[in-house]
């Protein structure tokens, strides 16, 4: 197998910016570009074409969440472990976690 020397870098400050064009960007540096009509009828998630999917940890998740809600609501006390039960019900902004990520 011969080493790849090519190397994609995208910044999140990017794919905030323009999500639809990073994605093509990334589908065409993995020699996959979509074609036109792929695009508008939206046939992808139709075909057998392989999906990436990257997602956090969900240790990291629950940490920064953690974090997060202890700062905004001024929760100094807050123990760990209640976070992570409200996680794990997927009290949280984003819903259950497994139920997105499994759903792809």
């Amino acid at each position: 197998m011969k080493k790849s020397l090519n190397i994609l870098f995208m910044s999140y400050e990017e794919l905030k910016e323009d999500s639809v064009a990073q994605t093509k960007r990334l589908a065409e540096f993995l020699g996959f570009p979509f074609s036109m009509e792929e695009e508008k009828t939206g046939s992808i998630k139709r075909s057998n074409c392989r999906i990436v999917y990257i997602t956090r940890n969900p240790f990291d998740i629950v940490v920064s969440l953690w974090h997060f809600i202890r700062g905004v609501h001024n929760l100094p006390d807050w123990p760990l472990e209640d976070c992570f039960e409200m996680f794990c019900r997927g009290e949280e902004s984003y819903g259950p976690f497994w139920d997105h990520a499994l759903g792809y």
